[in-house]
């Protein structure tokens, strides 16, 4: 990611040659009598400006990620000067953006962070005796501030849940600055608070419906004189976004797509550009050797902290390639949101549930299969913290009587999930190319609101949009979960489809992490035997054992839970110092 690494407080010469330990060769770097401030990644994603005061060189500003204003109806990507003018401003009116950022504000006084208002960008901060520290790696800053675990009355919905249910942060003596978050330091008090998100946060939208504005979000690269490539897969979200290219008739685009040449979604991709003529790029990541790979992982892991198994880092491995050809990334993330096809057993079974049923009878309709790793005793912990984060998160949404079922998981998935999912690669991503993705703007998702749901429903609103825009598009069969199926299937056909498909044994198999896996035999075998291993208390280590044993004795099907385990274990090691 795009990287910031921050200071406020009293640090010596030695303080220094740590922080620069730990955070590397920055771009940009500040060093005041009590503040230290260093943020690295590409140039154009970590601008910084100190005359933020003219004739004052203690004043100025740093901006990590992606900020996206709008000036009328056209969106542009903020440059240097627009973050001048706007952090200017004694209050800057942040809420107006889009994109994703996390921003650092001084003066000789007083010293500000902000983040953006989905919470895609997150800082995480932490106290010594003798200063305040905050990063946007949360790696960074358990390494630097030392004596730190794994909270797992936080981690808890993480691991057990669809995703993390809090704003809170996962490892102990830390804080985590995320939605519409503001950290300010002033003398010797700080004070932190996050802005949970609302679709009726203020914000100047012009006069247009939802179509008008995901069409301005997905083209104004373009009409800024800027290449744009599109993440294409098989599925309904990305060719929504290309509906639109080749609605436009501007040019300067193009297509690219990750995966083996036999992966369903790599086919459909190949075939809808073959047939149109799109200029088509394929990424197939080589699995790194075992000798660069631990390393890899390590930095892997500390990003992405436990969202994703370890090995799924591979399939991202070509984000300079895109950054050297001057392209801006878009791709089709959180277009689930949209089309409603999140949190489906909680939508058919739960409505009642959580007008105030048991909360035990929510869990098992947001409940994911990770890896069986722990113990009882801190599953129990696990599972308890869980469950009390969903009554919180019951009672601090609006009721669903007041806002309806299908707002309440909206606002379920916006608080929740974006915070805690997407975000982590998103961030990651920053530091290797430009990227947004145009279906989780704050200016779409407000709009989103003011969409009938009867026109959300059964993927109706995407599936009318394909057709208006570039009718072909729908006659190309579309891939889920692994699955080709035709494109008009409704949500609950769709489901049908999958499921008796998958029994047939007609769903693609992805053997990568398996592969993966293989290539690390020795490495992980090696550490399921360390003494860390046997010895952290809230393993069930016989359990560990089996899995890593078994995969390497011929069971692959092992693969899901080992890779899961690795991720985890790897977590632990970085963050209590191993």
């Amino acid at each position: 990611m795009s990287w910031l690494f921050g200071i406020v407080g009293k640090y010596s010469v030695a303080d220094v040659e740590k922080f620069e330990s730990i955070h590397g060769k920055p771009i940009h770097k500040i060093q005041l009598s009590n503040i230290y401030i260093a943020a690295g990644g590409i140039k154009e994603t970590c601008l910084c400006s100190t005359d933020l005061v003219p004739s004052n060189q203690s004043a100025g500003w740093l901006a990590c990620g992606v900020g996206i204003y709008r000036d009328g109806h056209q969106f542009s990507i903020m440059t240097s000067s627009h973050w001048q003018k706007l952090l200017s401003e004694t209050s800057p009116p942040l809420h107006h953006l889009n994109g994703h950022f996390a921003v650092v504000k001084w003066t000789e006084n007083q010293v500000t962070c902000f983040t953006d208002q989905l919470g895609f960008r997150n800082l995480f901060l932490t106290q010594t005796s003798n200063y305040w520290a905050f990063s946007t790696r949360l790696d960074w800053i358990a390494r630097l501030r030392g004596n730190c675990q794994i909270n797992f009355e936080e981690f808890g919905s993480r691991w057990l849940l669809v995703n993390q249910l809090s704003q809170e942060s996962i490892v102990t003596n830390t804080k985590r600055l995320t939605q519409g978050g503001i950290a300010e330091w002033t003398a010797s008090v700080i004070s932190v608070k996050n802005h949970p998100w609302e679709p009726n946060m203020p914000l100047d939208l012009p006069n247009e419906d939802f179509n008008d504005t995901l069409r301005d979000l997905v083209l104004f690269p373009l009409r800024n004189n800027q290449k744009l490539s599109l993440a294409l897969s098989g599925g309904v979200d990305s060719r929504v976004l290309l509906s639109i290219l080749l609605c436009s008739k501007l040019d300067n685009w193009s297509l690219h797509t990750v995966g083996e040449a036999d992966d369903p979604d790599v086919r459909i991709a190949k075939q809808i550009s073959a047939e149109l003529k799109a200029e088509h790029q394929f990424f197939n990541p080589a699995i790194p050797g075992p000798d660069e790979a631990p390393d890899l992982i390590r930095d892997y892991v500390g990003q992405s902290l436990v969202r994703l198994p370890a090995s799924h880092f591979v399939k991202h491995r070509y984000y300079l390639e895109l950054h050297g050809q001057g392209k801006i990334v878009i791709d089709g993330g959180q277009g689930e949101v949209v089309r409603r096809e999140f949190f489906n057993r909680l939508r058919f079974r739960g409505g009642k549930i959580l007008t105030g049923g048991n909360i035990e009878d929510i869990f098992p309709l947001i409940f994911r299969d990770r890896a069986p790793i722990f113990n009882d005793e801190i599953m129990k912990i696990m599972k308890e913290s869980a469950l009390e984060k969903i009554r919180m998160l019951r009672e601090d949404l609006p009721s669903v009587s007041s806002v309806g079922l299908a707002h309440w998981l909206d606002l379920f998935i916006i608080r929740t999930g974006f915070p805690n999912t997407t975000n982590l690669e998103q961030s990651r991503s920053d530091a290797e190319l430009v990227n947004y993705m145009p279906f989780a703007q704050p200016s779409l998702l407000r709009k989103l609101f003011d969409v009938p749901i009867s026109e959300r429903n059964n993927g109706k609103l995407f599936s009318r949009m394909v057709k208006q825009n570039y009718k072909r598009l729908a006659t190309y069969r579309r891939v889920k979960n692994g699955v080709v199926l035709p494109f008009e299937l409704s949500t609950i056909a769709s489901r049908l489809f999958i499921n008796l498909n998958s029994k047939l044994g007609r769903s693609y198999s992805d053997t990568s992490a398996a592969r993966f896996l293989e290539s690390l035999a020795d490495f992980v075998q090696d550490t399921a035997h360390s003494a860390a291993v046997k010895n952290f208390e809230y393993y069930d280590y016989p359990q560990i054992l089996k899995i890593v044993n078994g995969f390497y004795s011929g069971n692959k099907s092992l693969s899901h839970e080992l890779d899961w385990w690795l991720a985890f274990e790897i977590f632990r090691q970085v963050v209590y110092g191993k």
